[in-house]
């Protein structure tokens, strides 16, 4: 998990947003395949890394400094965003 090191708060939330992203794309796929009443397993499992992945980045977010006007800014995104989904994505 080593994709971030070194990076800013700024760049890691640059990856964070994307993985989100991924994130959002995979569960309307899974939620489609269920509906159609396709084995979603394989997919559930490629979330359940990806939501890994996300909470690693968060870590990698909590223990950098923030430097600049732009770490702060998206630490208050990912503290609303993460902090209030990452919990409900698990249990899911």
């Amino acid at each position: 998990m080593s994709e971030g090191m070194g990076s800013s708060i700024h760049a890691l939330h640059g990856l964070w947003v994307k993985l989100e992203n991924e994130h959002h794309e995979l569960a309307a796929a899974i939620e489609y395949a269920h509906g159609r009443g396709a084995d979603a397993a394989p997919m559930r499992l490629r979330q359940a890394r990806l939501l890994l992945r996300i909470n690693a980045i968060v870590n990698q977010i909590r223990q950098t400094p923030a430097r600049t006007l732009e770490d702060c800014l998206s630490l208050l995104d990912v503290a609303f965003d993460h902090e209030t989904d990452l919990a409900a994505d698990m249990a899911f």
